[in-house]
């Protein structure tokens, strides 16, 4: 994969000069040039680049109107490139990857480039993460059982008031066919809603996340309302190029009425079913 850049300056010789240096970085995907603050805005709306080099001082807005425009989501990494040191500090204060002076030197080049590549690759694993969680929580309220389970083949899952599976994405499928409810439309008819979702590196390959999750059920006779309300802990490792669960702790602190959704409730009582 590339790494999505645009260019920013309102001199036509220094944006063509930066072109030049960065051909020999095979990685660098000039998708955008842009004279002014206005057309910066616009390309990033139009190709949400990953990289942004900006000059400080131009007509109009600044590099530092342009940050100060853009949405945080939608921000990509920004390397400045300016011929005055004194905007040093404003540049870091706006958390600039890095600060480059014209002329450009190719050494300190090199040296924002790597910068670039680390935070990049950061980045997409964060990326990556937040996906797989996205996906377990749509695989879920969907009721694709051994699609999610498929997904904890590598980990130790710990259910609630249950004794840990470990690596067995069987045994995952077959403990929550064993506990939900499925309706005949082939789901449990919730929504797994995730908040708080905290995702940080735990060595080479591995992360750890936390989550709060809400879910919430509807059936022909059980109104819309949350049935419970709880964290998960997760561990994460990189496998064959992928990211898979090597853990997940379930702690459901808040449970309501689970006659539509459970054959029983976490403590092996069970509640009155609801009617399809």
């Amino acid at each position: 994969m590339s790494i999505r850049t645009i260019i920013v300056d309102d001199e036509e010789l220094a944006r063509r000069g930066l072109e030049i240096r960065l051909q020999d970085a095979q990685d660098i995907e000039i998708v955008a040039q842009c004279a002014n603050g206005r057309q910066a805005l616009a390309a990033i709306s139009e190709h949400a680049p990953d990289l942004m080099f900006l000059d400080i001082q131009m007509p109009g807005l600044s590099g530092l109107d342009v940050l100060a425009s853009v949405p945080q989501e939608s921000m990509p990494m920004v390397v400045f490139v300016t011929a005055f040191d004194r905007f040093a500090i404003d540049a870091f204060e706006a958390r600039a990857l890095d600060y480059l002076l014209k002329p450009v030197d190719e050494e300190r080049l090199a040296r924002a480039l790597e910068r670039v590549r680390g935070q990049w690759h950061q980045r997409q694993a964060l990326a990556q993460r937040e996906q797989l969680m996205a996906l377990l929580a749509d695989l879920t309220g969907k009721g694709e059982i051994e699609a999610m389970a498929d997904l904890f083949a590598h980990a130790t899952v710990h259910f609630p008031e249950q004794p840990p599976i470990h690596a067995n994405a069987a045994a995952v499928a077959r403990a929550y066919r064993d506990f939900l409810h499925i309706y005949p439309d082939g789901t449990p008819r919730t929504r797994h809603v995730m908040a708080n979702l905290i995702i940080e590196p735990d060595g080479p390959g591995r992360a750890r996340s936390t989550s709060c999750v809400m879910v919430f059920q509807q059936t022909a006779g059980f109104p819309l309302q949350p049935i419970i309300g709880g964290d998960y802990e997760d561990r994460l490792q990189k496998i064959d190029g992928r990211w898979r669960f090597i853990e997940r702790r379930i702690r459901n602190d808040q449970v309501g009425n689970l006659s539509a959704h459970g054959r029983y409730r976490f403590d092996g009582s069970v509640d009155a079913p609801v009617e399809d």
